[in-house]
């Protein structure tokens, strides 16, 4: 969707009664002489306007918005608060306010601002701590391309319809607790480089009522039971309408626990680098996650490796939303991810049952201390103690031997066949296999000096291709064929036997051969796989 662009509110546009030093020195004076200015009917429609003013110099650093009543096209572009804090805790806006391209350095706070419709933001930067909390905006809020360095809290904010947050870039935690959002909002092409979190209010006041919130690292929520004045119905807050995260970027978790997604939510070929969480969430079958890849390892990161059993039970959770939609890829991609999950919790657990071998078994030792019984009783109490771990041990290093063994299985499925998914990389190991294959024959079967080395070389090829289609190939490699390869010179009495290591490789090259046609079968039988 594409952005209106913000008015022209430059102060030079057309004539005004008040430049922009009346206005600093008018604000300057405090919050009730400028609403008494306002509420003059001679400055209902004057346009305020601080474009490019630097609140870090006096006499804007120490001016006080909070409060303010601006009216309509307030033009705050291309402002630095560079060291000290915006503070627009309570201020009131009338359409078009314009904040594009400016700087909110130390701290910005909106709290219980209000904004009318057309509100922008867009390429403004945000550092440190920025708050937005129970704002409310008009139809048409635009934060497109904004930069934000540090916190950001919109927690119980109010969006109208309209709303846009493409191409933002978020770079510390992002927190939209209870936030109620119109129709049509974007976030298409965003970037999360934290977490993001969305939980609907009811759900999130249920998690603290039971003690499970303290894991996050959001402190917005008010106390179970209190409400604000300004909120909507809790109800009203829960849910979607329709919202598109279409090619965002989500590097670490992104949480929507408890939301209603009311009409259609597009999150085609957005990127999840830990699954995103949809705990109590409803209507998840209206959700487009078609293109959508979702792993568990940060970005950068080959070996994708977890011992966070969490991590399993989102990806199940969202697998099974996918198998509900008929997302076929997401669905298979889905289980492949959460076989790797398996791998780093499952061992993580047979290596703390293989700890736990020697624990137990200190402790029957000093059991046994504690027993008054003769020195000969003790000795052989702990001799049978020692054996009696035994078992438990060996039983553990089996499973632990086995895992390992299961987990570079797993890594050679990955390399020759992207966990069945992929056609071009066993067809390319398969040719790449000629070419090794062919040398290796040749460095094995040139003892008998051939005459002709040219003509020699080109009959190991014919065998190599010949054993590089299974159970076919090798039937077009005649018996004059090897008779020249194991005999070149053509002096040799039978019976003709093949020099040392030949038969390892046909054996080894018809089976390599084998796997890789299987698991180019595969590949073609789950792309076009219809459940």
């Amino acid at each position: 969707m594409s952005a209106s662009s913000p008015p022209d509110t430059d102060p030079d546009s057309e004539p005004t009664r008040y430049d922009q030093q009346f206005f600093l020195e008018l604000a300057a004076k405090g919050k009730d002489a400028w609403n008494a200015w306002r509420r003059d009917p001679t400055n209902k429609d004057v346009r305020v306007t601080f474009t490019g003013v630097d609140f870090a110099q006096p006499p804007g650093d120490q001016i006080d918005f909070s409060g303010f009543d601006f009216g309509d096209l307030a033009d705050f572009s291309r402002c630095r608060w560079s060291s000290t804090r915006a503070r627009f805790y309570g201020a009131s806006f009338g359409n078009w306010a314009n904040f594009a391209r400016t700087c909110f350095g130390h701290r910005a706070d909106f709290t219980d601002a209000c904004f009318g419709h057309e509100t922008y933001f867009e390429s403004a930067e945000f550092h440190e701590v920025t708050y937005f909390k129970r704002t409310r905006f008009g139809d048409g809020g635009h934060f497109n391309n904004i930069n934000c360095r540090g916190y950001i809290c919109f927690d119980r904010a109010t969006f109208g319809k309209g709303t846009e947050f493409n191409s933002a870039f978020f770079t510390g935690n992002v927190s939209f607790i209870g936030t109620s959002f119109g129709d049509f909002i974007y976030f298409d092409e965003a970037v999360f480089k934290a977490e993001v979190n969305f939980t609907a209010l009811t759900w999130e006041r249920k998690t603290v009522a039971h003690g499970k919130s303290g894991a996050r690292p959001f402190d917005s929520i008010e106390p179970v039971g209190t409400t604000s004045p300004r909120d909507s119905t809790e109800s009203d807050r829960d849910y979607f309408s329709y919202i598109s995260f279409r090619s965002s970027r989500f590097e670490e978790i992104a949480v929507f626990d408890g939301r209603s997604f009311e009409r259609p939510a597009n999150f085609t070929l957005a990127h999840f680098f830990s699954p995103p969480s949809f705990e109590a969430s409803t209507s998840l079958a209206r959700i487009d996650f078609t293109g959508a890849k979702v792993g568990f390892a940060p970005p950068g990161k080959l070996l994708h490796w977890t011992t966070d059993s969490r991590i399993l039970i989102r990806l199940r959770a969202l697998r099974k939303v996918a198998e509900e939609t008929k997302n076929h890829d997401l669905e298979r991609d889905l289980y492949i991810e959460e076989r790797k999950a398996e791998r780093g919790v499952h061992l993580d657990r047979l290596l703390g049952a293989l700890d736990q071998g020697p624990v137990l078994f200190r402790k029957t030792l000093e059991d046994i201390e504690r027993q008054q019984q003769t020195t000969t009783s003790k000795w052989r109490n702990k001799a049978l103690a020692a054996l009696g771990e035994l078992p438990t041990s060996s039983i553990a290093i089996g499973r632990l031997a086995a895992q390992i063994g299961w987990i570079f299985v797993m890594w050679g499925y990955w390399a020759l066949a992207d966990y069945g998914r992929s056609v071009v990389r066993p067809v390319a190991w398969l040719i790449a296999s000629y070419f090794f294959f062919s040398s290796r024959y040749l460095a094995t079967l040139t003892q008998g000096n051939p005459t002709d080395l040219e003509k020699y070389k080109n009959a190991i090829r014919m065998l190599a291709l010949g054993n590089a289609v299974p159970f076919v190939g090798p039937l077009t490699i005649d018996a004059e064929l090897e008779k020249y390869l194991f005999c070149p010179a053509g002096t040799c009495s039978p019976p003709v036997i093949p020099p040392e290591g030949y038969q390892l490789l046909a054996v080894g090259q018809n089976l390599f051969s084998i796997i890789c046609v299987f698991f180019i079968g595969l590949a073609l039988r789950n792309y076009f796989k219809i459940k």
